[in-house]
Order: structure tokens, then sequence, then C-alpha cells
């Protein structure tokens, strides 16, 4: 879904001196493939930004089309969110390399790469030596890919190729769903929205203990795995309860009563405090919009991707013992849902306690 890579400035460097022509349509590729399903990670002094920038501009005239292209992707990444600023924990560390001492970007994408210990560390094959060389010991899971060749990689394009997969509740269970689908597309984001149709309409179902687990469960994950100095926001969009939405009587009625109704708008309001009280400040919210104007599909949207679920959130039974199986669901990048999916007219919370009390 997102995967995270660092890149060695030089590596835009054209430099003559090479014994192979710069490779400017290699470059290209790279960049559409990063700007697909990758997080670039760059220091907050914008020295590797800074570099990368004059590198390309720096391209011959005869290349100005390579040129344009390649600051077009790096500006589609940025508008993204996809490029992202690390702080560093300890200050700026020297990194030294047999008898020399490499250059401050370089060494600032060493130290980005071995405190976050991204998926992928990307330089020209002039470093590749070097680099194998100092980083053996970070982790097994991480790639160092010489850009000449990184068309060879396999694991590399199955990961920026991996839009969506299918959930199988046979070998799927909320350890895997943790590793390999929330903590990618939670632990740089800094806005979160959810949207789901049916956990408003389920508050007095006997599901709803599922909605609750799940939501809480996700949202424990996002606080364990979040990188960001805050997390500005996070909203949630359901539909209100409608009057079928309530228990019926043995009569076959539905059991709108005004103890019913508080307990609807109890729920929702314990939840959502609940919630705001694990993140250690408000920033969690419910918005509800009436259920024929809301999407059929559930998604999940952070500031950098678009996820579709299908089934929704209500992925496992809260009480089935960790780690619970998930449910049959397919999981896809919507990328066109991301600009426009959230703007819904919403009720707020006023509106919402004057819909569960005119129901009757």
């Amino acid at each position: 879904m997102l995967t995270t890579a660092t890149i060695i400035p030089s590596s835009f460097e054209d430099n003559q001196h090479d014994e192979l022509l710069y490779p400017f349509d290699l470059i290209i590729l790279l960049l559409r493939q990063l700007e697909k399903n990758s997080i670039l990670l760059v220091d907050m002094g914008k020295v590797i930004e800074s570099d990368i920038d004059r590198n390309i501009r720096n391209w011959p005239e005869s290349q100005d089309q390579y040129r344009t292209k390649a600051m077009s992707l790096l500006k589609n990444m940025k508008t993204s969110k996809r490029i992202v600023s690390i702080p560093f924990m300890n200050g700026l560390n020297q990194i030294s390399t047999g008898n020399n001492t490499c250059k401050k970007p370089c060494q600032i994408v060493k130290q980005i790469h071995t405190q976050e210990c991204s998926k992928f560390l990307l330089s020209r094959s002039s470093c590749y030596e070097c680099l194998n060389e100092n980083f053996t010991n970070i982790s097994e899971n991480t790639g160092i890919i010489a850009i000449d060749d990184f068309a060879m990689n396999d694991k590399f394009h199955e990961l920026m190729a991996h839009s969506g997969c299918f959930i199988d509740k046979t070998s799927w269970d909320q350890i895997r769903l943790k590793r390999e689908i929330l903590v990618p597309i939670f632990q740089y984001a800094k806005s979160i929205k959810f949207i789901d149709k049916i956990l408003g309409r389920a508050v007095l179902q006997e599901n709803w203990c599922n909605f609750e687990a799940v939501l809480i469960w996700m949202i424990e994950v996002l606080i364990s795995s979040s990188r960001v100095k805050k997390i500005e926001h996070i909203e949630f969009y359901t539909s209100p309860p409608e009057k079928y939405n309530f228990p019926k009587t043995n009569q076959g009625r539905y059991s709108i009563n005004n103890l019913n109704k508080k307990t609807a708008l109890t729920r929702l309001e314990r939840l959502e405090k609940n919630i705001n009280n694990l993140v250690g400040y408000e920033c969690f919210k419910f918005y509800f919009k009436p259920y024929k104007e809301m999407p059929h599909d559930r998604f999940i949207l952070t500031d950098q991707i678009s996820l579709s679920l299908g089934t929704g959130i209500e992925l496992f039974k809260a009480q089935e013992p960790y780690p619970r199986q998930l449910k049959d669901c397919t999981v896809s990048c919507e990328k066109e849902y991301k600009k426009n999916g959230h703007r819904v007219r919403t009720l707020n919370g006023f509106e919402l306690r004057q819909w569960i009390s005119n129901l009757s």
C-alpha cells in the first residue's frame, strides 16, 4: 500500500565522468514508481530536497523534457504529502566510510535511513558497494538498490505495484492487518478520516461491540505506530440510526422509546470520548450524514492515501481471542476518491440529538 524510501541526492547528478551516460529515462521511471505507493523521507532542514532540486536543474538543456517531468513528479509527491520531513532524534552524527567521510547530504540520508528503517535506500551504482558495506546490520527487510539496476529488483516493483489485496479470513488476522496495511498508512499520517455508513446505524444492534472494538483497536495501532509530532485530527463519517435500526418489541414493533434514544446517544458520545482519552487530547469526532447520501463503499482516508474497505470497519468479532481472524474483505487504493470523498454535508452534534429525538 505505502512503503518508505530514502534516496542519495547525488543519484540525480549528471556526472559526465561516468562510464555510462546518465539514465534520464530510468530516473523518470523510478519517480513514477515512487509516486504510486511510496513515502520519500527527507530531512527537516531541506538539505536533501535542495540537493535533489539543484542536481535536476543542472541537467543539460538537451534533456529539458526529462528535467520538466522530474520536477513535476516530485511536485506531485510534495502536494500529496508523500515527501515527509524527519527530525533527527539525537542531532546529525558524523558518518565515516572507510578512510573517507561522506558529504553532508549522504550523511543525512544514511541517518534518516538508520533512524526510520525505511524499506528502500536508493543510490547510484557508484555508492552501492559502500552502502551495502555499512548497512548490513540494519534489517533484513531493507533493500539497498542501485538506481541504474532498479528495473531488475523484483521486490521493489512488487511493492510499488501493490495497490490492493483480498483479505482472506483463513490467512489474515489482526497482526497481519496491522503489519501489512495499517502501520504503513498510519505511521506518517497527520489526518485520518474513516467513512462507514453502517457504524452509526448499528449503535443499538448486537454487533455494535464489533464496531466499537475494531475502531478502538485501529486507533491504538495509529497511536503506537505514528511517527509524526502530533496527529491533527481523526474524523469518522457515518449515518445516524433510523427508526428501523431500533430493537423490536415482542409484538414486532420498533421500540423507539426515550431509553433507547438515550442509549444510542450515550454509546456514540462515550466512544468518541474514549478515543480522545486514548489519543490524549481532543482530535477525534463523529460526523453524521443521511444514509442515502453516503457512499456505498467504506474508506480509510489519510492525507497521503485513500483505501477502500469492501466490508467496512467491522472486520472481526469482539468476543474472539486475540489475534482475531478477519472477515473476507477486499482492500484497494482509490486515487480519485481522496479528492472529494470526505467533502460531505454532515450533521453536527446538536443536529444528531434532534435527529434521534424526532424519531417515532
